[in-house]
């Protein structure tokens, strides 16, 4: 069922992001929900601090708690958009201190050396590869909606009347 396909989804995420993961790296999961994918992370990665940042606050009150009872300290959420996240100043070390900040800002600002998201729909995906790019960022991403881009078929027929086009098909 879906589940089922939902921890297959996620096995094949993380097998693909781990290696991409350094000791000391802030992960930024973007459009996490509830957590699954970061939760994850932050789990197996104890040495990497994992940022979820979510715009739906309900989402991110449910994450919080999922944090809480995991008792990981190694995870926060921002809740906000991405471009909210974005405008943050980035912070190279950890602060000292608490590890409670408030919810619109991170423990390490708008920091992020690995970025991931998983069913991050359209312009999310986008939105979340400017950043990285910005960031010099790592990142992998397994966009949804797949089923409403043309098929590689299509896409061919349309690029084989374009001379610029075709040349990056051969």
């Amino acid at each position: 069922g879906r589940s089922a396909q939902k921890r297959q989804q996620l096995g094949s995420m993380v097998a693909y992001v781990l290696p991409l993961l350094r000791a000391g790296d802030v992960v930024a999961d973007f459009g996490a929900g509830s957590g699954h994918l970061g939760l994850l992370l932050a789990w197996l990665r104890p040495d990497c601090h994992v940022v979820l940042v979510e715009r739906k606050e309900y989402s991110a009150m449910y994450g919080r708690r999922r944090i809480a009872a995991l008792k990981l300290t190694n995870c926060e959420f921002f809740c906000g958009g991405i471009e909210e996240f974005g405008e943050l100043p980035v912070v190279s070390n950890k602060p000292s201190g608490s590890n409670t900040v408030a919810a619109t800002t991170t423990q390490y600002g708008g920091r992020v050396d690995v970025g991931v998201a998983m069913h991050a729909c359209g312009l999310l995906t986008d939105l979340a590869i400017d950043l990285c790019v910005q960031r010099g960022a790592r990142f992998a991403f397994c966009p949804c909606c797949c089923t409403y881009c043309p098929t590689v078929a299509s896409v061919q027929s349309a690029a084989a009347t374009s001379a610029t086009a075709s040349s990056f098909l051969d």
